[in-house]
Order: structure tokens, then sequence, then C-alpha cells
């Protein structure tokens, strides 16, 4: 969940990465769109754990970017 590349890792960012290329030539702005989003809600996953693990206060964008990311990839 920590790693910068944690979006790779996950099972969807594994499902994508194999079909992303193909997916490209038939539909590449919503490939762009599902990756930035899907990039941006693992960097709020990311900086939210970060915060509560160090008990500190986190910034509503984060939760914004989070909920943001998850309502495009539905």
């Amino acid at each position: 969940m920590l790693q910068a590349n944690a979006h790779q890792l996950c099972e969807f960012g594994r499902w994508f990465g194999t079909v992303s290329e193909r997916l490209q030539k038939l539909e590449p702005d919503c490939v762009r769109r599902l990756d930035a989003a899907h990039r941006s809600m693992h960097m709020a996953v990311r900086e939210l754990y970060l915060a509560a693990m160090g008990n500190k206060k986190t910034e509503p964008r984060w939760f914004e970017a989070f909920e943001s990311g998850q309502s495009v990839m539905l």
C-alpha cells in the first residue's frame, strides 16, 4: 500500500497492466482517465494511511482524491 508503484501491485493494477495497451487503441481517453484516477486513489490512500499512522491531521484533499478516484473507476 505504501509503495510508489502500489497502483501496479493491486489486483486491478496487475490486470490493467496486461490489457491497457489493447484498450488504449479502442478508447485512449477512457484509459488515460482510468489510469489517472487509479493512481490518484492509491496516492490518496498512501497519504491517508501515513497521516493516520503518524497521528497527524489528514488534509481533506486526500479524502476528496480518494472519493473522486473511486467514482471514476466505478
